[in-house]
């Protein structure tokens, strides 16, 4: 949560003139209901259900594209290792501080974050990334903070062999 990833993924599916789908948005367009509402109606569990049947959707696409999803996604039900079958994976390391400033300040609402005024917060951010960190930690390519830019990840991917 917070790394980015939208963003980042925008930019680097025009860079590599390919098309660009977040999961969040496509599972809300699947639906018509949003993410907030989705956990609400179904819990974290049946969300991440849907995370798993639009990954198996997405496995049967012939064209390349370039995916950004939520954060809990690879953390639940194995689809770590169906990202990683998809296509080649990249992780956006940020510090825990880093993400609790950007997710403070985030204007949208997300589901599983306490309020932005919870003397827990940064607690929470920094307890949510260590549980899920050694998920991440199996992307093809980690991008630590200070080399976040499109053009050091293409270069990355027309350097690597994956």
């Amino acid at each position: 949560m917070g790394a980015g990833k939208t963003t980042f993924g925008k930019k680097l599916a025009k860079a590599l003139q390919l098309p660009f789908f977040d999961s969040d948005q496509l599972i809300e367009e699947q639906t018509q209901k949003t993410i907030a509402n989705l956990f609400l109606e179904f819990g974290e569990n049946g969300f991440r259900l849907l995370e798993k049947d639009l990954i198996q959707q997405l496995k049967t696409k012939q064209d390349n594209f370039v995916l950004s999803v939520g954060g809990g996604l690879p953390c639940f039900n194995n689809l770590m290792n169906d990202l990683n079958e998809l296509g080649t994976t990249v992780y956006l390391k940020h510090s825990i501080g880093v993400l609790s400033n950007r997710l403070k300040n985030a204007k949208k609402e997300r589901p599983i974050l306490p309020k932005k005024d919870d003397p827990s917060f940064n607690n929470f951010i920094e307890d949510k990334l260590n549980e899920r960190e050694h998920f991440y930690l199996n992307a093809h390519i980690i991008l630590p903070t200070n080399e976040q830019s499109v053009e050091i990840l293409c270069s990355k991917l027309k350097n690597s062999d994956l």
